[in-house]
């Protein structure tokens, strides 16, 4: 099973680029229920959306506010606010293309990219037979390539991606547990992308363990630094809340990442005490009620 819905793409009009709706862009009609369904007779917001926005090799977490717009000569869906400047961005002219997958476990997480008629991407969608404007098609998200073992197993999730400067914490609210979807033969548990991806840039892409850890750049230009749950995922049937939190996650360089899941016991338990001094309080505030010596148990260090 697909972690991603069959997306969905529009052409950028020239409207859509500076003369009109500057900050977004305007669905097509049968993509419109894509991001939202309009409840209302007046214009009203619909909802906000986080977005993994492509161009090329680099992504970005970006947010877009989904409106609904009704007066006289309108009566339609509008995304607006960072959208516009992320694809300005990445250079976006009139007729390029821009697709949209939506999460299949949270409908407010979705990815998108920019794909221009030079690049190996536009290749890959041209001989689909799209219509002019919009509408769906078939066609795999880029940076895509984990496997649910890759992600289990490792702790790792998709490709880091940069952080827009107005995301703050408050925008990732501690929530009730989601429980689990199955993907494959296995059952995962559901997690948040751009929740890791804050975390990263909160905590300055340095490793918890010790900041002079060094690490290699990314596409986006940050030290490659890698997200972990500190309260291991596969406890989170003993939360009432989600253990895909803020508060849980820590940026851990590669070597001690792999040393926290695969080290010597006796190393492991130094990096949980290290760890669990820094995430305690944060934890606590959450609703995470847990001493050191159950996180060592969890571990199986203890």
């Amino acid at each position: 099973m697909s972690q991603w819905e069959k997306p969905v793409y529009k052409r950028l009009a020239e409207s859509e680029l500076g003369a009109g709706h500057t900050s977004g862009i305007v669905p097509t009609v049968d993509t419109q229920p894509y991001f939202g369904v309009p409840k209302k007779a007046e214009s009203y917001p619909i909802k906000k959306i986080f977005i993994e926005f492509w161009v090329g090799r680099s992504s970005k977490i970006i947010t877009t506010n989904v409106n609904y717009f009704k007066t006289d000569t309108h009566n339609h869906i509008h995304l607006t606010g960072n959208l516009f400047p992320a694809y300005k961005d990445g250079g976006a002219s009139v007729g390029d293309i821009l697709v949209f997958w939506r999460s299949v476990e949270d409908e407010n997480s979705f990815k998108a990219e920019l794909i221009k008629p030079d690049s190996a991407r536009w290749t890959a969608i041209t001989g689909i037979g799209f219509p002019a404007t919009g509408g769906f098609i078939e066609l795999l998200p880029p940076g895509d390539n984990l496997t649910p073992t890759d992600i289990e197993e490792s702790g790792e999730y998709e490709i880091l991606s940069g952080v827009e400067d107005t995301l703050t914490a408050g925008d990732f609210p501690t929530i009730d547990r989601q429980g689990r979807r199955k993907q494959g033969s296995r059952m995962m548990t559901m997690r948040s992308k751009a929740k890791g991806d804050f975390v990263l840039k909160q905590q300055n892409y340095k490793c918890q363990i010790d900041a002079s850890h060094k690490s290699f750049f990314t596409p986006v230009n940050v030290p490659y630094m890698e997200k972990h749950h500190l309260i291991p995922m596969k406890y989170y049937e003993e939360y009432e809340k989600d253990l895909d939190d803020i508060n849980n996650i820590v940026s851990l360089c590669p070597t001690c990442h792999r040393q926290i899941h695969h080290g010597r016991k006796k190393e492991v338990g130094k990096i949980l005490e290290i760890l669990y001094e820094k995430q305690n309080e944060l934890l606590g505030n959450a609703g995470f009620m847990i001493d050191l010596k159950n996180l060592k148990e969890k571990y199986g260090t203890s």
